[in-house]
């Protein structure tokens, strides 16, 4: 049994792979995931319409089971509210049973959430005390900007790179570091049936 997964973003589809890769203990195997062009702030029928065809690519690679992440960025609704109606829409195109995780708000508020693995890098980051109160114990999710805080703690000239920085802090990534920091982390190791979160996503 596989599972496959589909991202809003094409360098966060390769630097999440980075992650999944690591995972241990889950009973499918989890597919590279692939990108669709889903827009947060289109309407979940619009979402369920641009990831069918991505999904439809998955079923035939062998995924027996589905999950799409989404950015939640700066809506208003509940990620919970927001990912049942984007369910309720891949039913509403009969595509049932697929699952939807919202990162909260972001990609980069998961990578932001292990301190640790930036710090292994300190020729490109300068993890400060602050830096650090801002995504723990458990606030990574509460960060409303994550890009920004991470070019808070940039070392050199340029800014935080949505692609190459993106990849290489996924992988340093501990899964269960950057669980303890971020909810909708948590969730989406829940949806992947880890171990550690087979039965509840609210707590570390």
């Amino acid at each position: 049994m596989s599972l496959g997964i589909v991202v809003d973003g094409d360098a966060e589809a390769i630097a999440l792979g980075e992650i999944t890769s690591r995972l241990q203990g889950c009973p499918r195997q989890v597919l590279r995931p692939i990108y669709a062009s889903l827009q947060p702030k289109a309407s979940p029928a619009q979402i369920a319409k641009a990831a069918s065809p991505r999904i439809e690519l998955l079923q035939a690679r062998g995924a027996t089971r589905l999950v799409v992440l989404i950015d939640r960025e700066d809506r208003t609704d509940s990620p919970s509210a927001w990912a049942s109606a984007i369910q309720m829409a891949f039913g509403g195109i009969g595509i049932p049973g697929v699952a939807v995780v919202v990162k909260n708000r972001k990609f980069e508020n998961w990578l932001a959430s292990h301190p640790n693995a930036l710090r292994s890098m300190p020729k490109r980051w300068r993890v400060t005390n602050g830096f650090e109160n801002a995504v723990s114990p458990n606030r990574a999710d509460s960060v409303v900007d994550a890009e920004m805080l991470l070019n808070t703690i940039v070392q050199g000239k340029s800014r935080y790179h949505k692609r190459h920085d993106a990849i290489r802090i996924a992988q340093r990534i501990g899964v269960l570091d950057a669980a303890a920091n971020s909810q909708s982390f948590r969730r989406f190791l829940r949806v992947l049936q880890h171990p550690s979160y087979l039965t509840q996503s609210r707590n570390p």
